[in-house]
């Protein structure tokens, strides 16, 4: 186990397909059992292979489940989409959409879950266990992005502004 005093030993992972295989809709599942701690943001997303380009948010993102390691005691998931809207303002024209999923009793790292994401011409949703929780269409103009090819992510980023940082009650590993 590592501690924040073995503060070399905890680091961020993340494995992407960018440039080996790309998606343009059909129905995505992966079977994983997700951890959750204080300062850990752990997620299985996908990016516009456009980025390169068009940087973000114009290349899109779809997060098919994300947790957010703030206060989150782990039975909460996220599926949200980004992408740019000049009538979004602020930083980037940025604009997202999503929601959360509850599980009624213990925690997404309990046991193992499927998360899918069932990608249409003209909607999006995304699921836990064949129960859809998030569904947006993408028939605006301003959804252009989704019907654009992406690589999809599967990441553990450990510390941030959007999660804060692991303190002394953050276990690593978390398996």
């Amino acid at each position: 186990q590592a501690t924040l005093e073995d503060e070399d030993s905890i680091t961020s992972a993340s494995i992407n397909t960018l440039n080996k295989i790309d998606f343009l809709y059909g129905r995505i599942e992966v079977r994983a059992r997700i951890p959750s701690a204080l300062g850990s943001w752990p997620a299985i997303w996908m990016l516009g292979t456009n980025k390169s380009e068009t940087g973000w948010p114009a290349c899109g993102e779809i997060d098919i489940v994300e947790i957010l390691g703030m206060n989150n005691p782990g039975n909460q998931i996220n599926a949200t989409l980004h992408w740019q809207d000049p009538n979004a303002g602020g930083p980037l024209n940025h604009a997202e959409f999503g929601d959360t999923y509850n599980l009624s009793s213990g925690n997404f790292d309990d046991q193992f879950h499927v998360y899918s994401l069932i990608w249409k011409e003209n909607q999006i949703q995304a699921l836990v266990d064949d129960q859809v929780y998030f569904t947006i269409s993408t028939t605006s103009a301003n959804l252009s992005e989704f019907r654009e090819r992406f690589y999809l992510i599967f990441n553990v980023a450990v510390g941030g502004n959007s999660v804060g940082s692991p303190n002394a009650s953050t276990i690593f590993p978390k398996y």
